[in-house]
């Protein structure tokens, strides 16, 4: 499952909304990789996402009930830039160790790395099928943020297979 739009919009804000909610409500393990945050951060993000204010209104109480509430849901975090080879062993291994696996959110997609010499464009098209192909192996669903191409900022179309940034197979190849 791909979500994109330009930056700012809350794509990260509403997947994060929907993985807690799969933890807590339905039991499932799920994961976040943010190739854009620090861990602390995108913790802070999705203890700001239960409350429903924003980080700096957080209140001390607040930060504990959340590390209370995260022991007790399978919810792992992990931040850093990775290249598919090491985020496809990270999911192999999660999977390995966490039998009700189902659910990572990717965030985002353009900022995995690449290969010297390779440009955005060739390198998701090329990283789009290999995820599609993990998500099957695996039996775990991906959500992929993505950010949106200049055509995302035109709000009076509906968005096209050409609306993400760096290639249009990210559209083609979601479900």
């Amino acid at each position: 499952v791909v979500v994109g739009a330009p930056t700012g919009f809350g794509k990260t804000a509403l997947l994060m909304q929907g993985l807690l909610n799969m933890a807590m409500l339905g039991g499932h393990a799920v994961a976040a990789a943010s190739l854009e945050m620090r861990r602390s951060k995108l913790g802070m993000r999705a203890a700001s996402v239960l409350f429903g204010v924003t980080p700096r209104m957080m209140t001390a109480a607040q930060v504990r009930d959340v590390a209370s509430r995260v022991d007790v849901i399978d919810f792992k975090l992990w931040s850093g830039r990775v290249g598919m080879p090491e985020l496809s062993a990270r999911m192999r291994r999660w999977k390995h160790r966490t039998p009700g696996a189902r659910v990572v959110l990717l965030d985002y997609l353009q900022l995995m790395k690449r290969p010297r010499g390779v440009d955005e464009t060739t390198f998701t098209n090329d990283i789009s099928p290999d995820l599609k192909a993990l998500a099957e192996e695996l039996e775990i669903t991906f959500f992929v943020v993505a950010q949106g191409g200049k055509a995302a900022h035109n709000f009076n179309d509906p968005p096209e297979i050409g609306f993400f940034r760096g290639s249009s197979a990210i559209g083609c190849d979601a479900d």
